[in-house]
């Protein structure tokens, strides 16, 4: 099986846009606990995209996945 390179696009979006003021500053406080004391980012919400040319791109692509 030939390999390809095939553009990927990492989403990462942050959670401190949510409209209510409470929320947000809820979610910093977590988001500071977690940096503070674990080391860790804090909450967000990432996706990735997976940019596919052809429909044989996108089977080959669904292979490799279940396979792993």
């Amino acid at each position: 099986m030939t390999m390809t390179m095939t553009e990927v696009i990492l989403h990462i979006y942050n959670f401190t846009n949510s409209g209510s003021d409470k929320t947000n500053n809820t979610i910093v406080q977590i988001n500071k606990i977690f940096k503070d004391s674990i080391g860790l980012g804090g909450i967000f919400h990432s996706a990735v995209q997976v940019v596919v040319t052809s429909d044989r791109q996108l089977k080959l692509m669904i292979m490799k996945l279940v396979q792993h």
